[in-house]
């Protein structure tokens, strides 16, 4: 690599890290000047100087690189990141639309249970077939890596909504649980346990025109059955669990 590539990627690499506010403008700025002047790679002095742990390095490189990570992927930005994985926003470029991607925690990957885990989550999530529910689209792995495309939900969810309002009005409330209920139920039948249904995992979205709901009441996605078990094998999933 030239010594202007190494510039630009040192630069951009802290440039991402203070757009995630990981770091501060400032800092960034002399971290930069400090890996040029050395020449050396900016992971390097990042955990020297203990700024960043090993998942938001990871998250810094995959937006770094973000064409290259998976196939057919384009990384945009970071959803969230939770104990078993990141999320990121993504556009699957031979579809050309945007997805939720969710990956394994490179640190992780090498724990058998946690990789056996997200493919059950897969598999689990690409059973189900509700309008309340987020759909998955596709599952692989590339470089060690796992993957799972899901339907991308821009809204916010059901925690949110009431810090912001602090109560909900009955009509509202009443049509978020039916709509909760009816998506559990779905589950149920397939014989699926969510197991952390909360009001984070709740979304929120504008339903189309022609879905049943009242003037003003949103529609909902129940989504992260990270915690989901099959209850014909209980005691597979008590181990893992």
């Amino acid at each position: 690599m030239s010594s202007d590539e190494s510039s630009h990627d040192s630069r951009e690499f802290f440039s991402i890290a203070a757009k995630l506010n990981m770091i501060s403008t400032e800092m960034a700025q002399q971290l930069t000047d400090e890996a040029i002047a050395g020449n050396s790679h900016p992971t390097q002095i990042i955990l020297q100087k203990g700024l960043l742990d090993n998942v938001e390095i990871d998250i810094v490189q995959t937006l770094l690189h973000s064409t290259e990570i998976i196939p057919d992927y384009e990384i945009l930005d970071v959803l969230g990141k939770g104990g078993m994985g990141v999320v990121y926003r993504a556009k699957q470029l031979s579809l050309d639309r945007i997805v939720a991607l969710k990956t394994v925690l490179v640190s992780q990957i090498g724990n058998p249970n946690m990789a056996n885990r997200f493919e059950r989550e897969a598999v689990t999530v690409a059973r189900l077939k509700h309008p309340n529910i987020v759909a998955a689209y596709d599952f692989g792995q590339h470089d060690s890596r796992l993957f799972l495309a899901m339907e991308f939900v821009d809204g916010e969810d059901v925690e949110k909504l009431i810090l912001k309002q602090d109560q909900l009005d009955e009509a509202t409330t009443l049509g978020i649980i039916r709509q909760v209920a009816s998506g559990l139920s779905h589950a149920q039948q397939l014989g699926i346990v969510h197991r952390d249904i909360k009001p984070a995992n709740l979304l929120l979205v504008e339903p189309p025109e022609w879905f049943p709901l009242p003037a003003g009441v949103p529609m909902v996605k129940i989504t992260d059955f990270g915690l989901a078990f099959l209850t014909q094998e209980q005691s597979v999933q008590t181990r893992l669990t």
